[in-house]
């Protein structure tokens, strides 16, 4: 899941300021960069495409793998969030107030972020 989400994230990140060719089909924010920059976050792009495509097939035969072999049905938990415990197991506890706080801090910041850069 984290691999799905840093390619996700890279290939985004490089869209936002790929150039291509001849200029028309660029990123939202190519006009910050120069043509050179512009085409090597365009390769880079691809290349993140790539490497999200491969995580995603990969993701998928995991959670065929615990269908087939360890009889684990994966799909609805990812759907609904939740997921049977072994009666061994611990239920999930929630998490620290200082890790709320830290979500919160991080979550403001990045959105302060993104509106000065669309501003």
């Amino acid at each position: 899941v984290l691999a799905l989400l840093t390619a996700a994230l890279a290939t985004v990140g490089f869209g936002l300021f790929a150039v291509d060719v001849d200029g028309l089909e660029s990123g939202p924010l190519a006009r910050f960069v120069d043509f050179d920059t512009g085409r090597t976050a365009s390769h880079l792009h691809g290349d993140a495409f790539t490497v999200l495509e491969a995580a995603v097939a990969l993701h998928l035969v995991a959670i065929a793998f615990y269908a087939l072999v360890k009889r684990e049905n994966l799909v609805r938990p990812m759907v609904d969030g939740d997921k049977r415990l072994a009666t061994d197991q611990a239920s999930l506890q929630p998490a620290r107030g200082f890790t709320l706080l830290a979500g919160l801090v991080l979550g403001g910041a990045v959105t302060g972020v993104l509106l000065k850069m669309g501003a």
